[in-house]
């Protein structure tokens, strides 16, 4: 985000990954947990969207969705992985 703030009717979509280790899938999974969950000190979502307006920026804020896990491959290597997609609302 910029300091000019999005203008009215302009939103944008991100896609957040988050990635662990491989090395020891159950303690990568139950770490990922955490950050997956809605509220929490960890979540993603609840960090997110506490700041709805992200500092006067955007309108609003939104996490729409959390593609649970998975892995992907990032440069050469396989990562336990999960993905939340993230709408920011202008005006």
């Amino acid at each position: 985000m910029c300091s000019s703030d999005l203008d009215e009717g302009y939103d944008i979509e991100y896609r957040l990954l988050l990635l662990f280790t491989k090395q020891d899938q159950p303690s990568a999974i139950s770490a990922m947990i955490d950050y997956m969950e809605v509220t929490g000190t960890k979540s993603i979502k609840a960090a997110i969207e506490g700041e709805r307006t992200l500092g006067g920026a955007a309108g609003d804020v939104q996490v729409n969705l959390n593609s649970g896990v998975g892995n992907i491959t990032w440069g050469g290597i396989v990562y336990i992985s999960t993905e939340f997609k993230i709408t920011v609302y202008g005006g």
